[in-house]
């Protein structure tokens, strides 16, 4: 796509738009990554973990376990065949030692998702997750009352009024003094009120700074500015709101001027190379994101959000599980007749 001089405006003025632009756009597709790779699949993941992933891996060790019997008995009827004395602790350690590589990647698996849980519970983006549901939960319930309050305020309002006029006054001012001091539009409002959400703060801020300093939009950072956005990313991964803050704070008191290209031939060329080097970032951040969304755990998304097909899933999974489990219970009774009526050399 190649640009196009718009009327009015030269050729130098057409690149510096659509420079900004694609800088803006870059920013905006580097924060929905980052959201998406930090945030949006780590969470998708806990939880598929929490509902679903934990009894398909109980599953898959009942299947792993009732496979083991069933290769035990195999071993049996070996025995019996080339006319052997039948030793079931034999075909147990023979069977044991084919199974004992599975067995030990199940183990792994288990330790590793648990892992992640522990982690991400103990990350600060669960709890902004936390407080911003809170914030959420509280605006509702002050809604609720705020409109009750009105109905039994509505018959008590005229006399209020003639008998504490001046009062009301002063405390209209205080009101007015105290909204002014909570109300920010940057941050979801409730009648007039501040609602915080933490995730929202934490994601504005770091789009500021990634429209800052993200290096394919500015290619002549200084050695500072590429370690602050080092920063920023690790930050924003953990979900350290106040670490981005400060990263912002230090932008923001950086007056130094941002280098400007002139209206000559080598800084239009060098305007035109950049330009071409934007578009190929967009192309391969706009690749990046739909990859992520077309991988697990992001294409649970919407399952997950239906509790319906959520629950109906994990019946169906603890149905399996039963059914394999009773399967097992009885190949480890049959065993154990068996294991009465031979005498077993190799038993303990």
């Amino acid at each position: 796509m190649h640009h196009e001089i718009i009327p009015g405006l030269s050729e130098y003025e057409t690149l510096l738009k659509e420079v900004r632009e694609l800088q803006a756009r870059i920013a905006e597709l580097t924060a929905l990554r980052d959201d998406l790779i930090y945030h949006i699949c780590p969470a998708l993941r806990a939880v598929y973990e929490e509902k679903i992933g934990s009894l398909e891996r109980e599953i898959l060790a009942a299947k792993l376990y009732l496979r083991e019997k069933q290769r035990i008995l195999e071993i049996l009827q070996a025995q019996l065949n080339r006319q052997e004395v039948m030793s079931v602790h034999k075909a147990e350690e023979k069977a044991g030692e084919e199974f004992r590589e599975f067995e030990e990647e199940l183990h792994r698996k288990a330790e590793e998702e648990e892992a992640f849980r522990r982690h991400w519970s103990e990350t600060q983006w669960e709890k902004h997750d936390r407080e911003a549901e809170a914030g959420e939960k509280a605006a509702e319930e002050e809604s609720e009352a705020g409109e009750a309050g009105e109905a039994g305020e509505a018959g008590e309002a005229e006399e209020q009024e003639r008998c504490q006029s001046e009062t009301d006054a002063g405390a209209g001012e205080q009101d007015s003094e105290e909204k002014e001091e909570t109300f920010d539009e940057d941050e979801p409002q409730s009648g007039g009120r501040k609602r915080r959400n933490p995730v929202e703060a934490l994601k504005k801020l770091y789009r500021k700074i990634v429209k800052r300093l993200h290096p394919d939009v500015h290619p002549d950072l200084t050695e500072r500015e590429k370690e602050l956005f080092r920063e920023a990313v690790a930050a924003y991964e953990a979900g350290d709101l106040e670490k981005l803050k400060a990263i912002w704070e230090e932008l923001e008191n950086d007056t130094d001027p941002e280098e400007r290209f002139e209206d000559k031939p080598e800084d239009l060329e060098k305007l035109r190379e950049m330009l071409k080097n934007l578009r190929i970032k967009v192309q391969i951040l706009t690749g990046e994101i739909a990859r992520i969304r077309s991988e697990y755990p992001y294409t649970m998304k919407d399952f997950l959000e239906d509790e319906g097909a959520v629950e109906k899933k994990r019946a169906e999974l603890q149905k399996q599980l039963q059914e394999i489990r009773e399967a097992d219970a009885k190949l480890a009774e049959f065993i154990e007749q068996v294991r009465k009526k031979v005498q077993d050399p190799w038993r303990n």
